[in-house]
C-alpha cells in the first residue's frame, strides 16, 4: 500500500540592499565597445539576423569596429552569410549602436541539427574592446524530426493535494539524439530539473524512466521522479520502468496514463523517504499552445 505524505517546498527569497555610492567617473578616453549579447539563437528560416554593438562614450566618439566569424558546427556562405562581407561597422556621436547583419542560408526539409557560429570584435579596431566581445550564434533546425510535439503546454490534471491543478509545461528536443525530449515543469510546485522521455518511431507515445532526478533542493538530498501504474494507481513503477504518454494522432493534446510526482528523500540513496512534493493521478492532459 502506497504511504502518501506532502512536503511543502520551501523557496529562498532574496533581499539585496540598494547602493547609494556615487558612480565612478568616467570619460571618453574610457570608451569602449561592446556586443549586446553572448549568445543568440535564430530559427533557420528567419532570414537575416541581427546582433547589435555599442560603443559606451559619455558624449560619443568616432570608431571603426572590425569583427570576425569563426565556424563552429554552421560553415560560412553555406549555413549563414555576412552582409557586410567588409565586417566593418562605423560609430559617431549620434549612431552609438550598429547592427552585425547575418543572412541565414534555410535548408529546408534538410535535419542538419542545430548549427553554430561565434561572431568576435577585432583588436583591430579603432577603440578598446570591451568585455563583452564575442557572441555565440546558434541556427536552430526547424526540421527536427520531433518538431510537430516540441513547444509549448497547458496541462490540466488532478493533485493527490491539490485538487484540480492548471500548469505549463514545455518540451524541448535534445543536443544529439531525435528520439529524445527533455520536459521542463513536468510536475507542478515540484520540478526545477528537466527530465527527458524518449518518443517512439510512430511519435505515439513518449516513454519517461522513474527514478530520474527532479527537483535540487538544499534541504533535501535527493528528489525524483516517481510513479504508479494507472489506471489505478496501485502498483509501484520500478527502476528501469517508464510513465507513459500517449500522443493524439493529431500531436494537439497528449495523455499522460500513469499517476507521477516528485518523491523526497532524507539520504542521497534513496532509501528513506520523506513524502511528495506534490503527486498527480493518472489521466494528466497536456494540450499543445
Amino acid at each position: 500500500m502506497k504511504k502518501i505524505l506532502f512536503i511543502i517546498p520551501i523557496l529562498a527569497i532574496l533581499f539585496t540592499a540598494c547602493n547609494k555610492n556615487e558612480l565612478p567617473k568616467f570619460d571618453d578616453s574610457n570608451a569602449f565597445v561592446k556586443l549586446n549579447l553572448s549568445s543568440a539563437s535564430f530559427d533557420e528560416d528567419k532570414g537575416t539576423v541581427t546582433i547589435p554593438v555599442t560603443v559606451v562614450s559619455v558624449s560619443g566618439v568616432n570608431a571603426t569596429v572590425k569583427y570576425t566569424v569563426t565556424d563552429g558546427k554552421a560553415k560560412l556562405d553555406e549555413n549563414y552569410r555576412l552582409v557586410d562581407p567588409t565586417a566593418t561597422l562605423t560609430f559617431d556621436a549620434t549612431n552609438r549602436v550598429r547592427n552585425i547583419e547575418i543572412e541565414l542560408i534555410n535548408k529546408p526539409g534538410v535535419y542538419t541539427g542545430d548549427l553554430d557560429f561565434t561572431i568576435t570584435l577585432s583588436e583591430e579596431s579603432s577603440i578598446q574592446i570591451g568585455a563583452q566581445n564575442s557572441c555565440k550564434v546558434t541556427i536552430s533546425d526547424k526540421d527536427h524530426p520531433l518538431t510537430p510535439i516540441l513547444g509549448d503546454y497547458t496541462a490540466v490534471g488532478v493533485s493527490y493535494f491539490n485538487g484540480n491543478t492548471q500548469w505549463a509545461v514545455t518540451l524541448k528536443k535534445d543536443a544529439s539524439d531525435v528520439k529524445k525530449v527533455w520536459i521542463q515543469n513536468l510536475v507542478p510546485s515540484g520540478t526545477n530539473l528537466d527530465v527527458y522521455g524518449i518518443v517512439n518511431d510512430d511519435m505515439s507515445e513518449i516513454r519517461i524512466p522513474v527514478m530520474q532526478e527532479i527537483y535540487k533542493s538544499s534541504t533535501y538530498p535527493l528528489v525524483r521522479l516517481e510513479g504508479y501504474y494507472g489506471p489505478t494507481g496501485d502498483d509501484f513503477i520500478p527502476q528501469g520502468g517508464y510513465i507513459t504518454v500517449e500522443i493524439a494522432a493529431d500531436k494537439s493534446s497528449m495523455t499522460i496514463k500513469d499517476d507521477f510526482g516528485s518523491h523526497v528523500y532524507n539520504d542521497a540513496a534513496g532509501t528513506s523517504a520523506a513524502g511528495w512534493y506534490n503527486y498527480m493521478l493518472t489521466g494528466v492532459v497536456l494540450t499543445k499552445n
